[in-house]
């Protein structure tokens, strides 16, 4: 597991995992999907290409708070089995070197942490 702070709504967290300029502005790939339950989903280069080089779909979308989505190689022969990966979007502040102003409590004592 892994836990990043973001100093931002969760709203615009949401919105920067799923909208398509957004992701490409920050991983060089496009998110691309309708984001609904059981929907696929492509991580597109932004050469022009339109080559995915990882794709899966969508198992649960509760905006702004969960995504999951499975992740695995565009071909069956590259992936034995898919990966899964989910975002839980908390509202928590971000750290003291970003915000000039520590976490409220330390994040190992923060609810929801598993």
């Amino acid at each position: 597991m892994y836990v990043s702070y973001i100093g931002s709504s969760p709203e615009r967290v949401w919105e920067a995992l799923t909208d398509a300029g957004q992701s490409a502005a920050y991983w060089g790939h496009s998110n691309v999907s309708d984001w609904q339950e059981g929907s696929r989903w492509e991580h597109r280069r932004t050469d022009g290409s339109g080559t995915a080089d990882v794709v899966g779909t969508v198992p649960e979308s509760r905006p702004p708070q969960r995504l999951v989505t499975t992740w695995s190689a565009p071909r069956p022969e590259q992936s034995a089995r898919p990966d899964t990966v989910a975002f839980d979007v908390e509202p928590y502040l971000k750290t003291f070197s970003e915000l000039g102003r520590p976490l409220p409590q330390a994040p190992w004592e923060m609810p929801g942490r598993r």
